[in-house]
């Protein structure tokens, strides 16, 4: 999962639970889950991030994750106005 290894890079979390917990207010297992799976978090969740990350005073790493989000490497279905 590519916002897991983002965060750790950045030395925001250390754990797959703290990342679901503190940062995506998810149960403990959910990146796990989202891991095992081979999905990204929801939309939701990256939303939460993104304003933990903007409550944080991050705002870099917040504009990072919401460009994650709304231009994805793989989106799940092509986007009428290109790629």
């Amino acid at each position: 999962m590519e916002i897991y290894h983002f965060m750790a890079r950045s030395g925001l979390c250390q754990s797959r639970r703290q990342l679901s917990v503190e940062w995506f207010e998810m149960a403990p297992n959910y990146v796990c889950i989202c891991m095992r799976a081979n999905r990204p978090p929801s939309d939701s969740a990256m939303l939460t991030l993104i304003r933990r990350l903007i409550d944080r005073r991050r705002y870099i790493l917040a504009a990072h994750v919401l460009r994650m989000l709304l231009w994805p490497h793989q989106p799940d279905r092509k986007l009428p106005w290109g790629s």
